[in-house]
């Protein structure tokens, strides 16, 4: 087990890495001008999990693992980060 982070600032997948993770918290810094959307590849401005500017957002894989691939991220404004830590499997 690993663990590892970083950051995007731009809309697109997160990582292209098929690592498999068994846990990933986003963090969505809190100067940024607004909300931070992730979800898979469908990701949109209306499609998603809301990350507001300060908050956080950890998907629950119960037991299991995922590619970190499978993540995506869309920007509400540009120059906005997200922050990201994960443990892989």
């Amino acid at each position: 087990m690993e663990y590892d982070a970083g950051s995007v600032s731009s809309t697109g997948q997160i990582s292209s890495l098929t690592t498999k993770i068994k846990s990933i918290e986003f963090h969505a810094r809190e100067d940024n001008e607004g909300a931070v959307i992730v979800g898979k590849s469908n990701a949109s401005l209306t499609n998603g999990r809301e990350i507001p500017p300060g908050e956080a957002y950890s998907p629950n894989f119960d037991k299991g693992s995922v590619p970190f691939s499978t993540f995506y991220a869309v920007f509400e404004q540009s120059g906005d980060y997200l922050d990201w830590t994960i443990i892989t499997d």
